[in-house]
């Protein structure tokens, strides 16, 4: 297949004026029309080889109003931007993003020092204002394959981070999680809003594959994550532990369940529910989102 020229978004966000903010991953180039005429290029400095990307659309025309391209100088570089969050408060001109980055440096947009990278995935985060100024970074480092799959801003421009790791250990800065199983479990990533982090919580079981593919904020500025987790994995890993019995009661224990799940600022878990209630040989049942 001939993947010279590929553009594939992952995610969508708008802030309060209206425009629009949209990531993901393109091989060669692409362009867009530019809001104030002409034509936007966007290309990359390999042909070859994927890299990430942030755009700002105008809601009202969706032209394009400046962009952003997560570039490298190494040959064999793989990096893309999956999730984009805009802040709540409209006295804060806020655009957080995290992608992965694997096999090369990463030139992050803002950032004079190139990021380097090992051969399997890390993480990054970065901020920048609505007119495209890098504001602030932090890396996710490991020694497997860790990705963010989604993320969420509260009303005190608090980001925070959701997805998957099987590293031993990712760690942000000063907080770290370990996995000791041989399987990815879930992980929730608090950062301040200058995205100094400020705790981590990983949640699983050596059972099957542990995700957190959404989360939320709610009125009281709590966490609502949802996903799948193993059969007795722990919820609450920053206090006692908890572990969660399927609403729905089936003859035998499925290998994972749904999980919808809320925890306060500091990590702890408030409440929450795992469900079973099977649609297919494993006993899967996913969750569309949360919002």
């Amino acid at each position: 297949d001939d993947e010279s020229y590929k553009v594939l978004s992952y995610d969508i966000s708008a802030d309060y004026f209206g425009d629009v903010y949209v990531v993901g991953t393109f091989t060669g180039g692409f362009s867009a029309p530019l809001d104030a005429g002409g034509t936007l290029s966007v290309s990359g400095s390999l042909t070859n080889k994927p890299f990430g990307f942030l755009i700002k659309l105008n809601g009202n025309n969706g032209k394009a109003l400046w962009v952003k391209v997560f570039d490298t100088s190494s040959s064999n570089a793989n990096h893309t931007v999956h999730t984009v969050a805009t802040t709540l408060n409209i006295n804060s001109d806020k655009i957080y993003i995290s992608g992965h980055y694997s096999n090369g440096n990463l030139l992050i947009p803002g950032v004079t020092t190139p990021v380097s990278a090992g051969s399997n995935w890390d993480i990054f985060v970065a901020s920048y204002d609505y007119d495209g100024n890098f504001l602030n970074h932090s890396l996710g480092n490991g020694d497997n394959v860790d990705a963010p799959l989604n993320s969420a801003v509260d009303n005190d421009d608090n980001f925070f981070l959701i997805g998957e790791y099987i590293s031993d250990d990712l760690t942000f800065g000063s907080v770290g999680v370990s996995n000791s199983t041989s399987t990815y479990d879930a992980y929730l990533a608090k950062f301040s809003p200058n995205l100094t982090p400020v705790w981590i919580l990983g949640v699983g079981n050596d059972v099957y594959t542990d995700r957190f593919y959404d989360v939320a904020i709610d009125l009281n500025n709590d966490i609502i994550v949802v996903g799948t987790l193993s059969t007795g994995a722990d919820v609450n890993p920053l206090g006692s532990s908890i572990t969660l019995t399927p609403k729905v009661t089936r003859p035998t224990l499925p290998l994972k369940s749904s999980f919808l799940g809320k925890y306060d600022q500091s990590g702890n878990f408030i409440d929450g529910f795992i469900l079973a209630n099977a649609t297919n040989t494993n006993g899967e049942h996913y969750f569309t989102g949360v919002g």
